[in-house]
């Protein structure tokens, strides 16, 4: 697969020829966000009587008003918002545990022993590293830049690390912390769902 098209859903398969290549350029070209591209693609894969049209831009804007590319949007948008929420469940989860391995490494003092903590610290910074970057992937296609959520996110992970160590291990408030910020950003993310 040609990755001259960067915004292209891997799950999405195109047919390579030439008039679909010319269709993904002309798509490429369109100044609209990526999940709406891949929306486009979605329905000149599942209606190939579209394909003799899909040279012309005029003719592509006119696919975002029928019927089943709206059913297309309606359930990309519902996948997508549930992929962000489990992804952000699991990267508040996954942070907060990594957080209490962190705090045992620095005091010493361990759930287990060294071993046995040393394996879930690294399963769950793992597990949190790769659903950063499913939840970044996902943001990427709907908005221009996912700097402030990088911003939230970096922001809430340095105060749960200060928190960690200013309080004693009775008050942790690393959780509640990353699940406001997990429900800022999705506040903010729904409303460019609703809006899309």
């Amino acid at each position: 697969m040609s990755r001259e098209w960067k915004w292209l859903d891997p799950s999405l398969s195109v047919d390579w020829n030439t008039e679909s290549r010319k269709l993904l350029d002309t798509i490429d070209g369109m100044r609209i966000p990526n999940a709406q591209k891949n929306m486009l693609v979605q329905y000149y894969i599942e209606h190939p009587h579209m394909q003799r049209k899909a040279n012309r831009q005029k003719e592509i804007r006119s696919w975002m008003r029928t019927d089943a590319y709206q059913k297309i949007k309606e359930q990309r948008v519902h996948d997508d918002q549930n992929k962000f929420t489990i992804a952000s469940i699991v990267i508040v989860m996954m942070a907060t545990l990594f957080l209490f391995f962190l705090r045992a490494v620095i005091t010493r003092s361990f759930v287990v022993n060294f071993s046995v903590d040393a394996i879930v610290g690294a399963i769950a910074l793992v597990l949190l590293v790769r659903n950063l970057h499913i939840k970044y992937r996902l943001i990427d296609q709907y908005v221009d830049t996912k700097r402030w959520y990088q911003m939230i996110d970096g922001a809430s992970f340095v105060l749960c690390v200060l928190l960690k160590f200013l309080f004693p291990p009775v008050f942790d408030f690393s959780l509640i912390l990353l699940f406001i910020s997990f429900v800022i950003q999705k506040k903010k993310l729904e409303k460019i769902f609703q809006s899309f």
